[in-house]
């Protein structure tokens, strides 16, 4: 099941196509900071139907909860994330979602002077470190205890004051620079 999920979560990263609209190394927001470049935003963005400012938006909100998480000891090796990758590469279902986007990766792979592989294995490993370090972040936050199991609580007052908390962060850490 974690598997699928993972798979899903990461055909949502690959549905895209890219844009000239700025250079790599255009400065296009900074995180508790960081700067994040075009070039990172491109390696990431979700999909063709949004602009590059909504994934520039999207890329910093999930940038600052990985930092945060890192803030509270999440540390995930690249050994790690290699072997999660592994234990799909190959699988039925991973065959199928790369020829579903093999078009979006060719040409995502081209723009940045990548190799298809070399992209997807990109891509793949920042959906990991997003998914483990997001669990890990808000089970520190929100719950007792610091394991990496989700919280039990799935109140609506729960959810409410977990997005309260995200909002803040996004207001806080993240400052944008967009092209006029």
């Amino acid at each position: 099941m974690k598997r699928l999920l993972l798979l899903l979560f990461f055909a949502f990263l690959v549905g895209c196509t890219s844009t000239a609209e700025y250079d790599l190394d255009d400065v296009v927001a900074e995180v508790m900071g960081e700067e994040v470049t075009a070039e990172d935003v491109y390696l990431y963005r979700y999909h063709r139907d949004h602009s590059f400012e909504q994934s520039v938006r999207y890329y910093a909100q999930q940038k600052i909860i990985v930092l945060k998480a890192k803030e509270h000891g999440f540390n995930m090796t690249e050994q790690e994330i290699d072997e999660e990758f592994e234990s799909v590469r190959g699988t039925r279902i991973y065959e199928l979602f790369l020829e579903e986007y093999l078009a979006s990766l060719e040409e995502g792979a081209e723009m940045l002077n990548m190799d298809v592989d070399e992209l997807t294995l990109e891509r793949y490993k920042r959906g990991i470190i997003e998914s483990e370090s997001a669990t890990y972040y808000f089970t520190n936050v929100f719950c007792e205890n610091t394991t990496i199991e989700p919280c039990p609580d799935t109140t609506e007052e729960f959810h409410e004051k977990m997005n309260e908390h995200v909002r803040k962060l996004y207001e806080e850490h993240i400052e944008y620079r967009f092209n006029e």
